[in-house]
């Protein structure tokens, strides 16, 4: 998992994607966002209607930087994509169109990747090989989920929302210490551990 790697959580409405947004520059916002090197933002996947073929989505994926067969191919396996890629975007479900979008923004290979609600329409199998996968990021990450347990696991920082304004920025385990997930969801949520794992029910 990389330690640069930050997880954003909030309630519905408390400005989540939008902050990602504002970072990529997809946004209009007052005041500046300064990143260091290129950056990458992954939204929802099921917008895409494309005629082109997966494979040729893949290759345009990585802009005006070379091409990396080795690299592309083991996220390919990685993602069990392989049988997918002579298939037209417009007929992928929205899973399969969801692990081609995930495919293609680790392929651009960016300084910052924002994930906005990666693991929608993913059936568990891939969410479990997309958190494999991140652990062995070393670039930085931020990831936008309601899926709090995928941003326990795959997040060292934590970023939390309530109406457009941070109620919690530090590490994850010191969230999980000190309940904050209660104060930004509103609710009381069981702080579990088990082998070296800590999760919330």
């Amino acid at each position: 998992m990389s330690e640069k790697s930050c997880g954003v959580i909030g309630p519905n409405g408390a400005g989540k994607s939008s902050f990602l947004k504002m970072i990529a520059q997809l946004e209009e916002f007052q005041g500046n966002i300064i990143c260091e090197g290129d950056v990458a933002y992954c939204g929802d996947a099921t917008s895409l209607q494309s005629d082109m073929l997966a494979s040729e989505v893949l290759f345009y994926a990585r802009g005006n930087k070379a091409q990396n067969p080795d690299f592309l191919n083991r996220l390919i396996k990685h993602f069990n994509f392989t049988t997918l890629l002579n298939r037209p975007v417009s007929t992928l479900s929205g899973g399969e169109k969801q692990r081609l979008n995930i495919i293609s923004i680790f392929y651009y290979d960016c300084d910052y990747t924002l994930l906005d609600e990666p693991t929608n329409y993913l059936d568990p199998i891939y969410v479990d090989l997309l958190s494999e996968f991140l652990k062995s990021w070393e670039k930085s990450l931020f990831i936008v989920s309601h899926n709090l347990n995928f941003v326990i696991d795959n997040c060292q920082q934590l970023l939390a929302f309530n109406d457009g304004c941070v109620s919690f920025d530090g590490k994850t385990s010191k969230a999980l210490d000190d309940k904050a997930f209660d104060k930004v969801f509103l609710k009381e949520f069981n702080y579990q551990s088990f082998d070296g794992r800590r999760y919330i029910l």
